[in-house]
């Protein structure tokens, strides 16, 4: 069943992150393995140093672009009879009589949200900007942070339970 066919009303995407990581990364890792393969070219053995920095970049690639593109396929929708949640692998729909529990947990990065049920779960963080050095380099997470929690909190009738690492 799609979103639409469910009957749901308000739709929220997180904030976009910027995709700079992926494209260094990327830029790297083809350079060293430019590098190696002229080497190869030359019949020359391609140092130990070049070989793992490129098969470590190239991994790292391969992570970023998958975290890249989870991202990019994130949605949650909050309708009338229950939320919807989907990522890049995941899809959950839980009724809002279905919710058992709301987690909320604190950390440097900002606000997360966990959403229990017997059924199943799902976790998103609200709107977050961290610092650097006094500044804020990226905004990533859903919002309106407010409205959503609102939203959710509301229907639900629970209050967010907040958990404090380690004590649980």
């Amino acid at each position: 069943m799609t979103e639409q066919e469910a009957g749901f009303e308000k739709r929220y995407l997180p904030n976009a992150v910027s995709r700079r990581s992926e494209v260094v990364s990327w830029g790297i890792a083809l350079l060293l393995i430019g590098v190696a393969a002229v080497f190869q070219v030359q019949s020359q053995s391609v140092p130990t140093a070049i070989s793992i920095l490129a098969i470590f970049f190239f991994l790292a690639s391969i992570v970023i672009s998958f975290g890249n593109w989870m991202e990019r396929s994130t949605f949650m929708v909050v309708g009338e009879d229950r939320i919807y949640y989907q990522n890049g692998v995941r899809k959950v729909a839980l009724g809002w009589n279905e919710i058992k529990e709301i987690e909320l947990r604190e950390d440097r990065l900002g606000k997360k949200i966990t959403i229990l049920a017997e059924a199943g779960h799902f976790q998103f963080r609200l709107l977050s900007a961290p610092r650097f050095e006094g500044e804020v380099r990226s905004e990533f997470g859903f919002q309106p942070a407010d409205e959503i929690m609102r939203e959710i909190t509301s229907r639900t009738g629970l209050e967010p339970k907040k958990i404090v690492e380690g004590k649980g």
